[in-house]
């Protein structure tokens, strides 16, 4: 089989590019998603006899990542049991629930993203000891520790791997189809 030099040499240049794009493909789709726990801070309002759950979930499609669940217990009970389909904005919003609270009450809200990912806080209203007004103590739980159940969007390497070689084998067979 005769091959001519200016072919080979075409084959060459474009060998580098194929490469190129083989690697950034590969290097894209390996790259796992990573999910974030939001950030949840409950706030009360005695006078108006309502809670809010603040929340801090940054997203960019507020309509495919978004905070699904908002669950709040009040003394062991649940008061507020809510599905979402959506979050209103991309980064800090709350929401706002008749939840009247007395002194001594202990609120624990669980806020859950579609990833999965989730985190909770409690607050505690403290009993007056005097005639001074009770004061709100709060804390943040801390996120429970790895299980074998993940709850970050992660695809095995292995598996990302493997549609950017195909991908690039297309390529690299169109491009020396065309010669």
């Amino acid at each position: 089989m005769n091959v001519s030099r200016d072919k080979v040499q075409g084959i060459r240049s474009r060998k580098p590019v194929t490469i190129l794009i083989l690697l950034a493909a590969t290097i894209l789709l390996i790259t796992p998603v990573m999910a974030h726990a939001p950030d949840v801070i409950i706030d009360v309002n005695k006078a108006a006899s309502t809670i809010s759950i603040l929340i801090a979930h940054p997203s960019e499609n507020t309509s495919t990542h978004y905070i699904k669940h908002v669950k709040v217990v009040q003394n062991g009970r649940t008061v507020v049991d809510n599905y979402y389909k959506s979050q209103p904005t991309p980064d800090t919003f709350s929401y706002t629930y008749p939840v009247p609270v007395n002194a001594g009450d202990t609120l624990r809200a669980t806020v859950t993203c579609t990833s999965g990912d989730y985190n909770e806080a409690v607050l505690t209203l403290a009993t007056p000891t005097s005639t001074a007004p009770p004061t709100i103590m709060q804390t943040q739980v801390p996120e429970p520790p790895v299980t074998p159940v993940t709850t970050t969007q992660k695809s095995p390497v292995g598996l990302l791997a493997l549609p950017g070689l195909l991908i690039g084998g297309v390529l690299l067979l169109a491009l020396n189809r065309r010669e």
